[in-house]
């Protein structure tokens, strides 16, 4: 898990924003 897709940054984003 060394690198992190576009889409796993923004799930996390948005879950942060909720």
């Amino acid at each position: 898990m060394a690198q992190l897709q576009p889409q796993q940054r923004v799930y996390q984003a948005w879950k942060g924003n909720n």
